[in-house]
């Protein structure tokens, strides 16, 4: 720890921001990042190179068809505990685990309860939009 830091620490009581947050930070933007990247690949890039191909859309399409043929369209969710095992491997090599100093930090009740009514109201809207006459 520099003097600094060492000093910070003696008056407050309290140790400085980890730097791993910047990582954090960085994961969250590139994750962002891939969302965007992914509606340019499915609306750009894959159909000109689907046409250059001579695919069809079915043709794409020939695991999810061929899971729902053979099995039952359940199956082609359980690619999501594939994923899953991966992110806790992951988890339990990378994230290291972090002493609390200090007391817990209080919820923010009524915050939570806007942003969750706020989302529910969002995805009823949506899902229910085509149904009761937005068009």
């Amino acid at each position: 720890m520099s003097q600094t830091t060492s000093a910070h620490y003696r008056a407050t009581g309290a140790l400085p921001a980890p730097s791993r947050r910047w990582w954090t930070l960085t994961t969250v933007a590139l994750a962002q990042l891939m969302v965007v990247l992914d509606s340019i690949v499915v609306n750009i890039a894959l159909p000109s190179a689907q046409a250059d191909l001579g695919f069809s859309n079915g043709d794409r399409q020939w695991l999810g068809g061929y899971l729902t043929e053979n099995f039952d369209w359940r199956w082609t969710l359980y690619i999501n505990v594939v994923i899953a095992i991966i992110a806790i491997v992951g988890a339990l090599l990378f994230v290291t685990h972090v002493p609390r100093v200090g007391p817990r930090p209080k919820l923010d009740i009524p915050g939570t309860l806007l942003v969750s009514g706020g989302l529910f109201g969002l995805v009823f809207g949506f899902s229910n939009a085509e149904t009761d006459g937005w068009d």
